[in-house]
């Protein structure tokens, strides 16, 4: 994969502004709605659904974006999380014990 993008997690309530970037030029926002109980992140959106589309920099690479925002929306929140990528983006589930 190519180098890590650096991720910056905004949040707002139960709603989540996230930006990804991975140098100028290269750089993408992502919204998130965030919920409770065994979701933590109910998908990423925006972004998701065009990376490699709209984004030519990140084409072919999707999936690798997603997961890297994943990570780090998981590890953000200091909790055992795990993240799911999908065709409509990320979801963000609390790992069951």
């Amino acid at each position: 994969m190519d180098d890590l993008g650096t991720v910056t997690i905004t949040r707002s309530g139960r709603t989540a502004m996230i930006h990804y970037a991975e140098a100028p030029g290269r750089a993408t926002d992502f919204d998130a709605e965030l919920g409770g109980n065994d979701t933590f992140a109910d998908r990423l959106r925006t972004a998701s659904r065009v990376l490699g589309q709209r984004l030519p920099w990140a084409a072919g690479r999707r999936e690798a974006v997603l997961e890297r925002v994943g990570q780090e929306l998981a590890r953000s929140e200091g909790r055992d999380l795990r993240f799911v990528v999908h065709r409509g983006g990320v979801n963000i589930l609390v790992r069951r014990k």
